[in-house]
């Protein structure tokens, strides 16, 4: 949000400052947004979505008590839906339905993702339009440090996650 931010300033602030200097050639204000637009295609490109909730679609013989939950994620079936709910580059949320079998856990070094998606059709998707971008396959959930108290189902179903 901060390069958002950034170029946001460069494009209100600095840009019209330096279009009204008498001496300043034409070309700076054009040269003070694009640098300013670096830094936020540079993070909008390498870093992944953000999860903010992970929804697991349990069946309903699991919400009755703790006990059918608890024995329903000692072992979470393949084709159990999950939504992740991502928050995009400008603040508007995005919801991403995937079944259980197509996550991953990925360990990148250049990136900040660590669940991958992989489709499980070997055929080619439907194509989106232009403007909505390719789909993502590289979430970041949070890392396993963060302390909760108890077990919560999601740190049940991550466990269960394969490795890539």
């Amino acid at each position: 949000m901060t390069t958002v931010f950034v170029f946001a300033f460069s494009v209100a602030v600095i840009a019209p400052a330096q279009y009204n200097l008498p001496d300043a050639p034409v070309w700076v204000p054009f040269a003070v947004i694009a640098c300013g637009a670096i830094p936020m295609l540079v993070v909008m490109r390498a870093t992944a979505p953000f999860v903010t909730y992970v929804h697991l679609q349990v069946p309903f013989y699991a919400r009755r008590s703790r006990e059918h939950l608890s024995s329903f994620l000692e072992k979470v079936p393949q084709n159990t839906e999950i939504d992740l709910t991502t928050i995009g580059n400008f603040g508007w949320p995005h919801v991403y339905r995937m079944r259980m079998a197509e996550l991953r856990k990925a360990k990148h070094m250049f990136s900040a993702a660590n669940l991958r998606r992989v489709p499980l059709t070997s055929s080619k998707p439907s194509r989106r339009p232009w403007w909505k971008g390719d789909l993502p396959m590289k979430f970041y959930v949070g890392n396993e440090r963060v302390r909760v108290r108890g077990s919560t189902p999601w740190q049940r179903v991550w466990q269960q996650l394969k490795t890539a």
